[in-house]
């Protein structure tokens, strides 16, 4: 009876622990399926559900997120790779974030849903566990956008409004956290002086020491640009008397700069006058040019801003070189937009000149090569401040290069800076006199 019984029990005991090891291999199976729906199934739906593109003109709507629980929206920016990825976190849930509406314009639309990251994922990629993850969030980024902004004048006393204004847009762009480097040029010998930037603070102050006053801003912005930190990977060149309305106009910058070759900053522009009234309102040239093309620049109704604000890649400008600023006298913006162009057809801007266009043409064939048409703008509007104007003497002669035709190797030189400067001293006397 107590072997029978023993029997018994051992036969149990085997059965029971064979049972516990079924349960332990199922459990192990279901762990194993719930890793698999949790990366690879969960982030596809993640990235695939009520996807919204930046350019898309769709506002969804959403719930609201509770008032304590909002956070500034971020946004991961994956290099090489397709990017339109948000998150937002709060109360230890993951919620759609809307991104409110604060002004004519924002990063998205109103009510835009911003696809949601698998969180899990989005640990690991910040851990560096999976090796083809390289994501950042904005506040990582923004340290690599840098903003070059030149500033010169013919006569500072006469000029004051753009001293004034530039002071207030250089403090405007470092209140986001973008890298900008002021560049200012004074004619020391003609008595002037240097009024907003401070020797020995390169590379956020730059002084060039200008012995005439050309048209010397892009010139100054290729300075900059060689002046900034080894770790830049966007930059731009901005007029600093503007406003945008579009307050993320930065983060749509960055996100359209790693799907775009070049960027304007703004679809349109508003003109104002002395008293601050919208004088007159244009398109930028690369939102009338994704709209329509070709545009015939003598029809008044296609009037646009050439210039401005503009942004780069850094791959890109390093294959180009240097932004063109051989435009002494003006125009510089119109060589850049050909080079932007998909067809040289689509414009027929500068066409009517012989020494510009024959000029610029060997470095507007190389960066078309380059660019190959991938140009955007980024929503929102942009407002430019009345300020003082050169006089006659001194304002862009747009048709005194033609008159003059300065041959480029002949009449310029460059120092250790990048710095341009001309030996034609025709060009120096006619453009530029006070």
């Amino acid at each position: 009876m107590t072997l029978s019984r023993h029997i018994e029990n051992s036969q149990g005991i085997k059965a029971y622990t064979h049972f516990k090891c079924l349960g332990v291999f199922l459990k192990v199976i279901l762990f194993l399926i719930f890793l698999y729906s949790y990366f690879f199934v969960g982030e596809r739906l993640n990235q695939s559900w009520r996807t919204v593109s930046l350019d898309s003109e769709i506002a969804l709507s959403t719930p609201a997120i509770p008032k304590e629980a909002r956070l500034r929206p971020q946004v991961i920016i994956t290099f090489g790779k397709a990017t339109n990825i948000s998150s937002w976190r709060g109360n230890s849930h993951l919620y759609e974030h809307r991104i409110d509406r604060e002004g004519p314009s924002t990063f998205l639309q109103t009510g835009g849903i911003v696809p949601l990251v698998n969180r899990a994922f989005r640990e690991l990629c910040s851990l560096s566990l999976l090796s083809y993850c390289h994501s950042f969030y904005i506040a990582d980024v923004i340290d690599t956008l840098w903003s070059i902004n030149p500033i010169f004048v013919p006569d500072q006393k006469a000029h004051q409004k753009r001293y004034r204004y530039h002071q207030d847009f250089v403090s405007y762009m470092r209140s986001f956290g973008i890298s900008t480097i002021n560049v200012e040029g004074a004619m020391l010998n003609q008595g002037q002086k240097f009024l907003l930037t401070r020797p020995g603070n390169e590379p956020w102050d730059i002084q060039l020491n200008m012995s005439y006053c050309l048209n010397y801003r892009e010139n100054m912005v290729n300075v900059g640009i060689r002046k900034a930190k080894p770790d830049w990977q966007y930059v731009l060149w901005i007029d600093s008397h503007q406003i945008f309305s579009n307050l993320y106009w930065w983060e749509e910058t960055i996100y359209k700069l790693e799907h775009y070759a070049t960027c304007h900053l703004a679809s349109h522009g508003n003109i104002y006058d002395d008293l601050n009234r919208t004088r007159e309102k244009l398109p930028t040239f690369t939102y009338l040019y994704s709209t329509k093309a070709p545009i015939n620049e003598s029809d008044r109704s296609n009037r646009v801003f050439n210039g401005n604000l503009w942004g780069i890649r850094r791959e890109i400008y390093e294959k180009i070189g240097y932004i063109y600023d051989y435009c002494l006298t003006g125009d510089c913006d119109g060589i850049w937009v050909r080079s932007t162009l998909k067809s040289p057809n689509d414009w027929d801007g500068l066409l009517k000149t012989k020494c510009i266009l024959k000029a610029a043409q060997p470095w507007i064939n190389k960066t078309a090569s380059i660019i190959k048409g991938s140009s955007t703008y980024i929503r929102g509007e942009f407002t430019h401040l009345n300020h003082e104007r050169f006089n006659n003497g001194v304002h862009l002669k747009f048709y005194l290069w033609e008159r003059l035709c300065p041959d480029l190797e002949r009449d310029f030189y460059r120092d250790s800076n990048f710095t341009l400067f001309t030996t034609n001293q025709d060009l120096i006397n006619e453009t530029y006199t006070l």
